[in-house]
Order: structure tokens, then sequence, then C-alpha cells
């Protein structure tokens, strides 16, 4: 993977969120600032596979993201609790058809 560097302009809250965050950690601003941009990256990465149909251990195979880590992201964000309206729908006409034939 190859690095390029990137300025950014943020808020005041922003920077100041990343400083206390920097000094509690013992690293510097830009650390912090790169893995809150990678953190979030991974995370949109895993919720768009998952959401197509993907598996956690595909998800994991496809963007290099470690299983475990997989597993959280999927977990904090609460891709898998979202409601499916298609297959809600399906649900609801099988269940339809089921007791008709009763």
């Amino acid at each position: 993977m190859k690095n390029i560097v990137v300025n950014v302009t943020l808020p005041a809250e922003v920077v100041n969120y990343i400083d206390e965050k920097a000094q509690k950690l013992y690293i510097s601003r830009s650390t912090v600032a790169r893995q809150l941009v990678m953190e979030h990256v991974e995370e949109e990465k895993v919720v768009h596979l998952r959401k197509k149909g993907f598996s956690i251990r595909k998800i994991a195979e496809l963007t290099s993201i470690r299983y475990d880590r997989v597993l959280r992201i999927i977990g904090q964000t609460g891709v898998d609790e979202e409601e499916d309206a298609e297959l809600e729908q399906y649900m609801d006409d099988v269940q339809r058809s089921v007791t008709k034939k009763r």
C-alpha cells in the first residue's frame, strides 16, 4: 500500500479530542487522526459488504481485516440487526401462503 500525505482542516473541537486522545496514549496527533480515519474506512467496507450478503469470513478475506475485527465492527454498527424489507415481505408472503393451505 502506498502512503500519501494529506493535510486537512478540522474544527477546534475535533482537534482538541484528537489531542486529548494522543496525550493519553502517548502518541502523536497524526497517529490518532490516522487511526480514526482508518477505523472509519474499515467500518464502511465491512458494512457495505455485509449488506451485500457476504459472510464474515469472506469480508475478512476481501478486505484484509482480521476476522475478530470484522466481528467487532458488525456488532458495533448493528448492520445485521437492520430490517431487510425484502426479506420481511418474503417471510410475510410465505406465512400467508402456509396459513391459506390449512
